[in-house]
């Protein structure tokens, strides 16, 4: 079995840690998070590991930022990847637009949209949340599984589980040249009327 690539990550809010460790354990990745820049500094030049990259909130408490670490790290390996992070609510962000697309999962398959994880959404919606930051998400009806029914199943369980501000709602439209346009095209073809809903 192959080694996973190990990140030096350095964020110093808790549940954010969990988060991105979550986040690039499915991309594949192992991690070492700390809380500190300092010691991670001191593992990292130490030379006992063999971190692939570093991912470093920018504003970290203590004496030296994210920058400040990059540099160093840098200083001994100017090729080495450096991913920058830092808390939107800091930075001044005050709304943001998620396209949660859709929750039905057989529909999120058929639009091949894997990354959506909708056991996802309500910890990453609540963290949005927690920052004071106006949540609006965009929820696309359409699609081949859609239904009258399982519409307004869908619409009742976002309501009730997800703390969403603003939900605006878009009809799948199958643009020239993707997939589901030539799938309509080929029924259309073969006298194949779309569903109505």
């Amino acid at each position: 079995m192959s080694e996973l690539p190990l990140i030096l990550v350095i964020e110093d809010d808790y549940p954010l840690q969990g988060i991105v460790e979550e986040a690039l354990r499915e991309g594949g990745f192992e991690t070492d998070i700390f809380s500190s820049a300092e010691e991670a500094l001191t593992l990292f030049k130490s030379g006992s590991k063999n971190y692939r990259a570093l991912v470093t909130d920018v504003n970290l408490k203590g004496r030296q930022s994210g920058w400040e670490v990059a540099r160093q790290i840098r200083e001994k390996n100017p090729a080495f990847p450096v991913v920058y992070m830092t808390g939107a609510a800091r930075a001044g962000v005050n709304k943001v637009f998620i396209g949660l697309e859709n929750i039905n999962p057989d529909n999120l398959a058929a639009a091949k949209k894997r990354q959506n994880k909708i056991t996802e959404y309500r910890k990453m919606l609540l963290a949005w949340k927690k920052q004071g930051i106006l949540t609006i998400a965009g929820y696309i009806l359409g699609f081949p599984a859609d239904t009258p029914e399982t519409i307004r199943r869908d619409i009742a369980i976002i309501k009730e589980e997800l703390p969403i501000d603003l939900l605006e709602f878009f009809c799948l439209t199958p643009l020239p040249g993707s997939e589901d346009h030539q799938v309509l095209e080929e029924r259309h073809r073969d006298g194949i009327r779309p569903q109505q809903i």
